[in-house]
């Protein structure tokens, strides 16, 4: 049996890749083809994919580990890093160590940091030298009750699918009788006001640097894989951003000025997403005082909040983190909507 090496992705090894993806993603595209893969992780097409590692034995891929491309914004400083994903160890191969060298070999590269891992993980991870910071909570509205049933009730669902939740017809009634809520101040990449949004920033959490490059590769449309995202602003007061899937829109980057504001931004993006009949929003959030405006419009919170982890080589990284109690997490980092 040969040594066990990582190396990058890259068009050399795709379809040995693409045959061991489809064993374990089953029909999960966005897993298994080229395509999507060279581009959630920032490579160049054809070419070498650094932040998408496998584990090779025996000419053959054996394992891999996803690492998404970005900076972490700091009090004093933006690090270079990348967020830990679609891990995946053959079987055959899993108790012998393939993961934890593919995670050294992402330690090696760059501060790594994952979200939300599985409690077996997060044992693993934490003993391996993990450290955890606490995330935003997580609230969702559900727009028809069957966005409730999905995540209890399975059954109920094809008899909800139908049903509005009491809090959008209430809605409906507070704006107007009519879902036709066009959202306002509608713009383009090029127009956002970085250095506003930078300025409202709350400087005690750390926060991915979402920046023009991150906008252009994260919001903008990809073959049929991805729609492009919506960008709203007006300046010295709000700033957000939205992305939708056929079935849910998520708030991403969120920025406002005022709780008052942003209850009737949020209560106009509601009655908005009902009239694209889309099922749920989904919102993730540190403001307490905005959680507590939300739950008075209809979203619920879920009991978990998010759950960040990070190592790194760098001690500058680890010491400037250990200086925060939170993270600014939101929809757009790691790979929960991509």
């Amino acid at each position: 049996m040969s040594e066990l090496q990582i190396i990058p992705y890259s068009s050399k090894w795709s379809e040995k890749h693409t045959a061991f993806a489809i064993i374990y993603f089953k029909g999960r595209r966005k897993r298994i083809n080229p395509d999507y893969i060279f581009w959630k992780f920032r490579g160049e097409e054809q070419d070498k994919t650094p932040s998408f590692l496998l584990a090779i034995q025996d000419d053959n891929v054996i394992g891999q580990l996803g690492l998404v491309p970005c900076e972490i914004r700091t009090s004093q400083q933006t690090y270079e890093c990348h967020w830990a994903c679609d891990l995946m160890v053959d079987p055959n191969f899993r108790g012998g160590g393939v993961a934890k060298h593919l995670y050294e070999k992402a330690i090696q590269m760059k501060a790594t940091l994952g979200s939300d891992p599985s409690p077996a993980a997060a044992i693993s991870m934490k003993k391996f030298g993990f450290k955890d910071i606490e995330g935003p909570s997580k609230l969702f509205f559900p727009i028809y009750l069957s966005s409730i049933s999905d995540k209890k009730f399975k059954s109920l669902s094809a008899v909800l699918k139908h049903v509005y939740n009491p809090a959008v017809l209430w809605l409906m009634l507070k704006k107007g009788l009519s879902f036709n809520k066009q959202l306002e101040n509608r713009i383009e990449i090029e127009q956002i006001d970085f250095d506003w949004i930078y300025s409202m920033r709350n400087k005690k959490y750390a926060y991915v640097q979402h920046d023009k490059d991150f906008y252009e590769w994260r919001m903008s449309s990809f073959k049929d894989y991805q729609k492009a995202g919506e960008f709203y602003q007006k300046k010295g007061s709000y700033f957000y951003s939205i992305r939708t899937s056929n079935t849910t829109a998520f708030i991403c980057d969120f920025v406002c000025n005022d709780i008052s504001t942003a209850k009737i931004l949020i209560q106009n993006i509601v009655l908005e997403m009902s009239s694209r009949k889309l099922q749920e929003l989904k919102f993730l959030t540190l403001d307490e005082d905005l959680i507590t405006a939300l739950k008075g419009i209809g979203f619920l919170k879920y009991r978990s909040k998010t759950d960040v982890i990070y190592m790194s080589k760098d001690d500058s990284f680890t010491s400037e983190m250990a200086n925060f109690e939170k993270f600014a997490y939101t929809y757009l980092d790691s790979d929960e909507n991509i």
